[in-house]
């Protein structure tokens, strides 16, 4: 019996997608925190169709990780959520969920705090200055930052909650997919706030989707199989290139978010990658790093360690004239998303030793 067999027997019950879903939460939580760690790249204007498409692709692989982790939320919730209550939901991801995003959202409010005030200030200050800055800080943290997507995929989960008898119904699964695509159009008309950060609604249809995929996953699995991998590397491509494209073009019409996850292009290009992800089960030593049980204290961690991390960084770029050239800006990029990434998983592993462990989601089980 070789070690694949074994392993597969020893870690999983073998009617789900446990193993191929690691491989899907790897890839989502590297492109999440690259796309945190790109700084300024959005921002600069580079000369040359290779410049400019290299900028392009480097921006593009950092949001094809959200909708990933939507899709795995509803994968998740699909066996629980006819004996879930709104209320019961609420209790259920309190401790886990819940209470972790408010500590690391206060936290990180806390930290930007510290650095934008002199002490003195922030104690004997004006109190209503110093209430009306914490407020706004709460505010980009949590509209405009990376801890959004934890209240969208907590009403994402309450809108399924509240219409359970409709899921299975395509009149439900249409009706949300016409809510994501307005948002999508949006960003063309900006007929409301454009950043996908703020497009609260939009994401159900992405979970919904995630809740059918588990109750068909038989079906799925057989279908994705037969699919060779010849077939499945150029349509991935050409979804790829048009979401570049899309962004570009946004880029162009001056969007508010050119690159929102939610655009129709990386919808698509998101969906292509999760299925094709779940034909990777051979790949099942990366069960060994644990994802299901660290992305969520990654999330939660990597942006502070940003924030923090962010200041010396840019010191050092200034000092060695590391934005010259766009070379020298991928190098430093993907330093610094190599640095942020393995420093948030170190300190995730060393937290979940602690009696803090529920400070990044661990249950008892765990």
């Amino acid at each position: 019996m070789n070690a694949e067999r074994i392993y597969f027997e020893k870690h999983a019950g073998r009617n789900d997608f446990d193993l191929r879903l690691d491989v899907i939460r790897v890839v989502a939580m590297c492109s999440v925190v690259w796309g945190h760690c790109l700084m300024d790249l959005d921002d600069k204007n580079f000369a040359g169709l290779y410049a400019v498409l290299l900028q392009s692709s480097l921006l593009q692989l950092g949001r094809v990780g959200t909708l990933l982790f939507f899709l795995i939320s509803g994968f998740l919730i699909a066996d629980k959520i006819k004996r879930f209550t709104v209320v019961s939901y609420l209790q259920y991801r309190f401790s886990s969920t819940i209470l972790p995003w408010l500590v690391f959202v206060s936290l990180l409010v806390l930290i930007q705090l510290f650095i934008t005030l002199p002490i003195d200030q922030i104690f004997l200050g004006s109190k209503r200055k110093l209430i009306a800055l914490i407020f706004e800080f709460y505010k980009g943290d949590i509209f405009h930052a990376a801890y959004w997507f934890i209240p969208v995929v907590i009403i994402s989960c309450v809108i399924l909650i509240i219409f359970k008898t409709q899921l299975q119904k395509n009149s439900y699964g249409t009706v949300l997919a016409l809510i994501t695509t307005f948002y999508g159009i949006n960003l063309y008309l900006s007929l409301i706030p454009a950043n996908h950060t703020t497009a609260f609604l939009g994401y159900a249809f992405f979970v919904w989707l995630g809740v059918i995929i588990k109750k068909r996953a038989p079906l799925i699995l057989r279908v994705i199989e037969m699919l060779p991998w010849k077939i499945v590397v150029p349509i991935f491509l050409i979804a790829f290139f048009l979401s570049c494209r899309e962004g570009m073009i946004l880029t162009y019409n001056h969007s508010e978010d050119p690159y929102a996850s939610i655009r129709i292009s990386n919808i698509i290009l998101s969906l292509i990658i999760f299925f094709s992800l779940l034909k990777t089960h051979k790949f099942w030593q990366i069960s060994y790093l644990k994802p299901r049980q660290y992305a969520f204290g990654v999330y939660l961690i990597h942006s502070i360690i940003i924030v923090l991390s962010t200041p010396f960084v840019n010191q050092v770029i200034r000092l060695f004239n590391l934005n010259n050239s766009l070379s020298m800006i991928v190098l430093t990029r993907l330093a610094f998303f190599t640095m942020i990434l393995l420093t948030s998983y170190l300190l995730v592993n060393l937290i979940r030793k602690t009696p803090l462990c529920f400070l990044i989601g661990r249950r008892k089980s765990q």
